[in-house]
């Protein structure tokens, strides 16, 4: 029974074989790198340890900032909490793409908090270019980081 499944059909013309081998190539892949992912990120980490350390300085430095220290108006100021819970799970993800994903997670309930606010208070969000939201929300999420 198994065998006639879509999962054993090899056939170029199955449909499901891309996403077979794909889910069969994510699988081998989180495999190999639990194996190694301990030794390779020891050795990454100390050979940035100086930016490491420069970085922490200078997110440290961060910590007192408000949003008025950053220049934001205090009518576009807005409410991170949401923002700020998910990037206090950062630290219980393992792999660079779930810590990725993650922040990715972070910039968008920060685009998503800013955009409420700026409806709330009645601007369109269409009106803003990409240039101006997206610089301030990679601030923002930053500045979450360590306040």
């Amino acid at each position: 029974m198994m065998f006639n499944s879509g999962c054993f059909n090899s056939s170029p013309n199955n449909p499901s074989r891309k996403l077979h081998y794909d889910h069969l190539r994510q699988v081998m892949e989180s495999y190999t790198m639990e194996a190694i992912h301990e030794p390779i990120f020891r050795w990454l980490a100390a050979c940035n340890s100086e930016q490491t350390v420069q970085l922490g300085r200078q997110l440290s430095s961060m910590i007192a900032m408000s949003q008025s220290d950053m220049s934001i108006k205090t009518h576009f100021q807005t409410d991170f909490t949401a923002a700020r819970d998910k990037l206090g799970e950062l630290a219980r993800y393992r792999t660079p793409l779930e810590k990725l994903q993650c922040l990715r997670d972070v910039s968008e309930l920060v685009q998503f908090a800013v955009e409420n606010h700026l409806s709330e208070i009645g601007i369109a969000v269409g009106a803003w270019s990409a240039s101006t939201v997206v610089r301030p929300v990679g601030l923002l999420t930053v500045w979450l980081l360590h306040s």
